[in-house]
């Protein structure tokens, strides 16, 4: 289970890999999701489950994009994930699964070592076919 955090901080004082590391020396885990060229674009991964189809895709991919703040959004039936690139000053990683979540689909950080939503999703596509 992932919890999500948005932590606002001064980048003159510390940065996120220092955040981490106060979070991970106090016992628990800790990942900065933090993948863009510069300080303002975050990209997030996403497991994302409840689709069937390519039109499951296209909803969750066209809801996404008319949201303030997204500037990206690639999500894949096969694998059953997203990925989405963001500003972080117009919307934050929550805000994004929480839209997910309101239009029907289940969405949460992906784990890059957790492939059961995977095999999960591919028996869920080989239903629908039949």
């Amino acid at each position: 289970m992932f919890v999500l955090a948005d932590i606002l901080f001064d980048p003159s004082e510390t940065s996120p890999d220092k955040i981490s590391e106060a979070i991970d020396d106090m016992g628990f885990d800790a990942k900065v999701q933090s993948v863009g060229e510069n300080d303002k674009i975050e990209k997030i991964k996403l497991t994302i489950s409840g689709m069937s189809c390519a039109s499951c895709v296209g909803k969750i991919e066209n809801h996404l994009k008319k949201q303030n703040g997204i500037s990206k959004a690639v999500v894949a039936l096969t694998t059953s994930s997203a990925i989405v690139e963001f500003e972080r000053s117009e919307i934050t990683a929550r805000k994004i699964i929480q839209e997910i979540i309101e239009i029907g689909f289940q969405a949460e950080l992906r784990n890059e070592t957790d492939n059961f939503a995977i095999l999960e999703q591919k028996t869920e596509i080989a239903k629908w076919r039949k």
